[in-house]
């Protein structure tokens, strides 16, 4: 009698979950900001700035979305589509150079994703460079 109700209560929770990796993924929307600063000190402004956001679900490319960037230094993206592990990549073209974010996890219960791209002027000076490496 044990053995029967065991089994019976296993069998019902296997049921309730043994589908839902069945179930449809159902799409939701959420909101993207794009904050992008010069880090070039008295750098140019980055208003009207080109912004390209990259969208990819299970690292599949989804979504490409294009913008510029405001004169708060941002370019909102607004109902970017959303499911189970998705990423989005920002970037920015300041003057002849393209930047990049950090990858940016998306989902509809944090509300809005927040990607930082930082810029820099590019120079013309021709000044000697030194790089020191440290190896660990």
């Amino acid at each position: 009698m044990k053995f029967l109700a065991s089994a019976l209560a296993f069998l019902s929770i296997l049921s309730t979950t043994a589908f839902a990796e069945d179930a449809p993924l159902t799409n939701s929307n959420t909101l993207l900001v794009v904050k992008v600063t010069n880090g070039t000190a008295q750098g140019t402004s980055v208003t009207d700035d080109k912004v390209f956001v990259r969208i990819f679900q299970h690292e599949q490319l989804t979504e490409t979305l294009e913008g510029k960037v405001d004169a708060s230094g941002q370019a909102v993206f607004e109902n970017v589509p959303t499911r189970e592990h998705t990423v989005a990549v920002a970037s920015a073209r300041h003057g002849d150079m393209m930047f990049a974010s950090r990858a940016v996890s998306l989902s509809s219960e944090s509300g809005t994703g927040v990607a930082h791209v930082t810029v820099y002027d590019v120079s013309e000076d021709n000044s000697k460079l030194s790089v020191g490496m440290h190896h660990f």
